[in-house]
């Protein structure tokens, strides 16, 4: 049966089980828009308790940035301490429960009932961030956030947020040594409190504070937001390391400090990207105009940055700003283009070079892939590994990494991961594609989070004996991509 179900099932027979109370008081319901409410007190409490959370939400949406005005219906129940602690177990600090989607809200009643609605409040906040994945973040924001709005003060058509909770004032103002503020930010809440009640409530104190900060003061607010940004979209340092290991250690990176543009383009291409997650639309334009300009694989980044900026909440000016960095990058691929036409006169003689050397126009990927199958009759046992067998092994790893980057990444990233695989399997001869592979950065990204230490070990033990081999074959004179 379904978690949610359950919990139903057990209000139901809570609110029918008679509580020793001084007064026998009546429960009220209320439905508003997207909120029904079950309160035990007066009518108006329930429904002043539905409209107010309608504006909370509202409130909510202008200064968290929520892109959609889509909700999920949401019951919030406003019982008896002595119902709660029925509910929800006999501790003082449990006073309210979100069901695991987050639409369901448990929290206790206050003797101040016609006036008091932080429980509310408090509840409706962290419920639409638990529902929402957009929209969750760190321990300390999940904490701190719902605190700040529970303290919201409505005067007639006013809202005034952030009213300053004495409680955690107090708690930072006992001359307590504060959480260091990297632990605060990195670290999860039970592995900064652990079992310390007074750490539990600097803990919770600090979140206050922080959020009161960030959301009602302005303090660092941008910098703050795209810290959000990236801690939803990405992973912790330990992936970012293993993700940059496994690309210098890739089998063809000695590719990055010879005299192929490989080390160049990645630079300029990861730096577009780079730039792009911070926000900074012209520089991604600009960095990916040079990667174009220094190879055609560059007008990937055309389309990253296009579903990038539509995948992403913006202001009108934010908007603008993306679309010309967006518009700088096919001004690369021109000025390669007007470079052919000032030297060969001819902008497109590179094409007559691709087809009459390297056997390169637009085909089916199949064919390539039969191609290559052919080289296993070779009589050279090493073209047979490089021409054959690791050009199949590298389109497998492209159509691949395309595939999760769809599951596992953001949608720019699986547009850029399968516009690269398109690019270089989509010829009659497949040639270098391993080594075309150092560009397509979804794969280091995808195998840096992998956390099994044997498998890590072991791609990293392969992978390096794979690099030697190739490097020493290259010295040498060999084919090696």
């Amino acid at each position: 049966m379904n978690r949610d179900c359950v919990l139903r099932a057990t209000l139901a027979c809570a609110l029918m089980t008679p509580v020793a109370s001084p007064a026998a008081d009546e429960y009220w319901s209320y439905s508003y828009r997207d909120i029904d409410v079950t309160a035990e007190g007066t009518s108006a409490y329930a429904i002043n308790l539905a409209r107010y959370c309608v504006r909370l939400d509202g409130l909510l949406t202008r200064v968290l940035g929520i892109k959609s005005t889509d909700r999920t219906p949401m019951h919030i129940y406003a019982l008896p301490s002595a119902q709660v602690r029925q509910l929800l177990g006999d501790s003082a600090r449990v006073s309210y429960r979100i069901s695991e989607n987050g639409n369901t809200v448990i929290m206790a009643n206050t003797a101040a009932r016609d006036s008091d609605y932080w429980g509310a409040y408090f509840g409706y906040t962290a419920a639409l961030l638990a529902s929402d994945g957009r929209l969750k973040g760190p321990d300390w924001y999940m904490t701190g956030v719902p605190q700040v709005f529970a303290g919201t003060v409505y005067k007639g058509s006013r809202a005034q947020l952030g009213v300053v909770q004495l409680g955690y004032a107090v708690t930072l103002g006992q001359g307590s040594a504060l959480i260091p503020l990297r632990t605060f930010l990195s670290q999860r809440k039970r592995e900064v409190v652990g079992d310390d009640g007074h750490r539990r409530e600097l803990y919770e104190a600090q979140s206050w504070a922080l959020a009161h900060e960030v959301y009602v003061e302005g303090w660092h607010r941008a910098e703050f937001t795209r810290y959000l940004d990236l801690m939803r979209q990405g992973t912790d340092e330990a992936a970012a390391f293993r993700a940059a290991a496994l690309f210098v250690l890739f089998p063809t990176a000695y590719f990055l400090f010879n005299g192929y543009s490989e080390g160049l383009f990645c630079a300029l291409a990861f730096g577009s990207v780079l730039a792009a997650r911070y926000g900074g639309w012209l520089p991604a334009g600009g960095l990916g105009a040079l990667a174009a300009a220094s190879r055609v694989t560059g007008i990937a980044l055309l389309p990253f940055l296009l579903v990038e900026m539509a995948t992403l909440p913006m202001t009108r000016s934010q908007r603008r700003r993306a679309l010309a960095g967006a518009a700088l990058v096919p001004l690369g691929l021109l000025s390669y283009l007007a470079v052919n036409w000032w030297v060969l006169d001819d902008a497109m003689a590179f094409v007559d070079v691709q087809r009459r050397h390297w056997f390169h126009w637009l085909s089916a990927p199949w064919t390539g892939a039969i191609e290559a199958t052919r080289w296993f009759a070779n009589r050279d046992p090493w073209l047979r590994l490089t021409v054959g067998a690791g050009e199949l092994l590298g389109a497998a790893v492209a159509y691949a990494v395309s595939l999760l980057s769809w599951i596992r990444l953001r949608p720019s990233d699986a547009t850029y991961a399968l516009v690269v695989t398109f690019l270089v399997t989509f010829l009659p001869f497949w040639l270098s594609i391993p080594r075309y592979l150092l560009a397509l950065y979804p794969l280091f990204v995808l195998a840096g989070r992998v956390r099994v230490a044997v498998v890590q070990g072991v791609v990293a033990v392969a992978s390096l004996a794979a690099l030697v081999m190739l490097s020493i074959a290259f010295t040498r004179g060999q084919w090696a991509f």
